[in-house]
């Protein structure tokens, strides 16, 4: 077995459970401190046998509550497509309006994660907490031990600084870990100065490589013209059917989407259950997708120029930069709204726009200097280390 460095921590992991690219982000990190001796528990529900055959053994997984999934997936609804203070303060008025039943709902629930979390943490006794969007444990007064936030900045966290001027509980305090570079997460903008109470450090792109040992057996993926993939909040149980029965028939499709099947009509997609996206990407021509960050990642890591559909506020503000830094197109229409001719219309000139794989070459470059989990655990440890970080 192997023997733990001297000083060795213990690290608990408090992931969003619910979304895939946020647990799997979450892994990254995990996997780098255990490889360098540290003792890891991930509390979380929704391990899937799956993923959990093939994380490091010494890893520890603990069961605990999660939000219901429809909160992560109808959460941010967009009311107005147009970029300005006020449209954006409308979205977000609007996104945080619920009926008393649903406030109910919610409170109740949030209160049996906070009671499973309490129990982990008196059982677990760790050095250092990392939450990655789960706000049970920065409402825990006082904080059981130092807590890092996984977060990215452009999203949510920016179109709230830009639309209200304020950081939004939790990720107004501690010491967050961005999962990308300033290149990209403040594009044009400067990050704000630390402070006694939160700062940042911009670690890179969180890969885990998990995936490719879940895809020992898989065979290199024939080429494409399109690939999509709507994540676990991009609608896509409506989207995907629908962009299978418009994308004109002369492109090659490629899909990952669970438990759909290819239109008995077209012979040239292929759906997978699930896979690491730079395997589709590679072998792409352009992306269509929902515009979650890490998705936004992979894409540009891969030099693939994106269609971006948005589902809620935080994928067409990401999708209003990947605009604007020249990466993709954004939709700025619910899809139910777009005609197949104009579908057809905006694949072939992203397809075509010599412009997008000139920005994405750069921006790829950049990305890929980076191992964002790596710096992050090391970024941990040091201030663990040095007693040096936001309470």
């Amino acid at each position: 077995m192997r023997s733990s460095p001297a000083g060795a921590r213990r690290i608990l992991f408090f992931p969003l459970g619910t979304v895939l690219g946020h647990f799997t982000r979450t892994l990254a990190l995990a996997e780098e401190l255990d490889a360098a001796g540290h003792e890891v528990v991930i509390a979380a529900s929704n391990a899937s046998r799956r993923i959990a055959s093939v994380l490091p053994p010494r890893i520890r997984l603990v069961a605990t509550r999660e939000m219901y999934k429809r909160a992560a997936e109808h959460s941010g609804e967009i009311a107005h497509y147009s970029p300005g203070t006020a449209n954006d303060r409308a979205n977000l008025e609007i996104s945080s309006r619920m009926d008393r039943a649903e406030q109910r709902r919610r409170n109740q629930r949030m209160t049996q994660m906070m009671t499973s979390d309490a129990a982990i943490l008196s059982d677990v006794r760790p050095h250092a907490i990392i939450t990655d969007y789960r706000f049970t444990v920065p409402l825990m007064r006082p904080a059981p031990a130092p807590i890092f936030h996984i977060s990215h900045i452009l999203g949510f966290p920016s179109l709230h600084r830009r639309a209200l001027g304020t950081v939004f509980f939790p990720l107004d305090r501690g010491h967050i870990l961005v999962p990308g570079v300033r290149d990209i997460e403040y594009w044009r903008q400067r990050p704000p100065a630390p402070s006694a109470e939160r700062c940042e450090t911009l670690c890179g792109a969180f890969r885990w490589r998990g995936w490719q040992r879940l895809q020992q057996t898989e065979p290199k993926r024939s080429p494409s013209d399109v690939f999509v993939f709507f994540g676990s909040t991009g609608n896509g149980a409506q989207i995907v059917p629908w962009l299978l029965r418009k994308i004109p028939d002369r492109y090659r499709v490629h899909c990952i989407a669970s438990g759909l099947k290819a239109p008995a009509a077209r012979k040239n997609v292929h759906i997978a259950r699930s896979g690491p996206l730079d395997g589709f990407l590679e072998n792409t021509q352009v992306a269509i997708c929902h515009g979650g960050h890490g998705t936004v990642m992979e894409c540009i890591r891969n030099r693939t120029p994106m269609i971006i559909f948005p589902h809620n506020l935080e994928q067409l503000e990401i999708g209003r930069r990947i605009e604007a830094m020249g990466l993709g197109v954004l939709v700025k229409r619910r899809f139910d709204q777009l005609g197949a001719n104009e579908l057809s219309v905006i694949i072939a000139r992203t397809i075509a726009d010599g412009r997008l794989r000139t920005n994405l070459e750069k921006y790829s470059a950049i990305l890929r200097r980076s191992d964002g989990a790596k710096n992050a655990a090391e970024t941990v440890l040091r201030h663990l280390d040095s007693g040096d970080h936001a309470s």
